[in-house]
């Protein structure tokens, strides 16, 4: 099932607003969002980039696909997740992201509940 499928059986929304900084060494023109996902009385409001060659606003789809794989991320070791993304072990770059994802992963669970499942194996 597509995702934006999925978005709109569980009646998921996103409110998007542009602007914010940039964290350092990202490519130059990425273009900061925030988005507040709203699934019934349930809010979670995260930072997003986009890619310079990206047009237009961020989906509902386009941030969960991206919250989903952060969780995934974010629930593996670090040992794993280093061998996964092909960092360093020694690279404070990759703890630093690596602690942001599991920092992130229960505030998705939380905001998706029984529904995780479903919004990840969609396919965007």
């Amino acid at each position: 099932m597509k995702l934006t499928t999925v978005c709109a059986t569980l009646a998921i929304s996103a409110t998007v607003t542009y602007g914010g900084t940039v964290p350092e060494g990202w490519t130059p023109g990425t273009n900061p969002w925030k988005v507040t996902l709203r699934k019934g009385r349930k809010r979670l409001t995260v930072p997003f980039y986009t890619g310079p060659a990206c047009k237009g606003e961020p989906t509902a789809a386009d941030v969960l696909y991206c919250l989903a794989s952060d969780v995934n991320a974010g629930e593996m070791t670090f040992r794993d997740f280093v061998s996964e993304f092909g960092y360093d072990e020694d690279s404070r770059k990759a703890e630093h992201t690596f602690k942001a994802c599991a920092r992130l992963a229960p505030k998705v669970r939380a905001f998706l509940g029984d529904d995780f499942d479903k919004v990840q194996q969609a396919e965007h």
